[in-house]
């Protein structure tokens, strides 16, 4: 007996992120007229060099976001073309390989990574609600979240999707078919 190819459901999302369009321009989603410049430094530094900062904390800030942005859109996408072909009985087999190593055949994996998706789809918005609160303090220094509010909602979630997946060929053909952009098979032919 073959091993089945299986790729994992952090594997997809990450694929179709890549392929999720950006909606602002090539500075990103944030810029300096964004925050007000705090000229005020308690190392007495010239307003110029506080400037200079904090547009280096944005770039690294809209790398941050632009990150958020696409794997909540990827997740989002999943999650509903794996929902609506669920409810008509079609889609791809699940697979769980957490406990073996081998692949299994699991419905409750599929439940378990389809409500995982649904709080990985609105990592974006909860990210949001926290920069606004960091904007109206000034210019955040750190933007704090509770883990849950981040990517992922439990302890564990992150390792639970990387044994969580589907065929290969099978993921693809229905991503294909359905019409979403990924690189699956891009990183299927370099690993060959």
């Amino acid at each position: 007996m073959s091993l089945v190819n299986v790729v994992s459901i952090s594997d997809i999302v990450e694929s179709i992120s890549k392929h999720v369009p950006k909606n602002w321009g090539d500075e990103g989603p944030l810029s300096l007229a964004n925050f007000p410049i705090n000229a005020q430094s308690p190392f007495k530094f010239a307003a110029r060099s506080v400037a200079r900062l904090q547009a280096i904390k944005i770039s690294s800030l809209n790398h941050h976001i632009e990150i958020i942005f696409q794997e909540s859109h990827a997740a989002a996408k999943l999650d509903q073309c794996l929902h609506n072909s669920h409810e008509i009985g079609s889609g791809p087999c699940w697979f769980d390989w957490g406990d073996t190593g081998l692949p299994k055949i699991s419905s409750t994996a599929r439940s378990e990574a389809q409500r995982m998706l649904v709080h990985m789809s609105r990592w974006i918005d909860r990210f949001e609600v926290s920069l606004i609160k960091a904007q109206h303090s000034g210019f955040p220094t750190t933007i704090s979240t509770s883990p849950s509010d981040g990517k992922y909602k439990n302890n564990g979630d992150s390792e639970r999707l990387r044994v969580i997946g589907f065929r290969r060929d099978e993921i693809i053909e229905f991503l294909d078919s359905h019409n979403v952009p990924h690189s699956l098979r891009e990183t299927y032919l370099s690993k060959n």
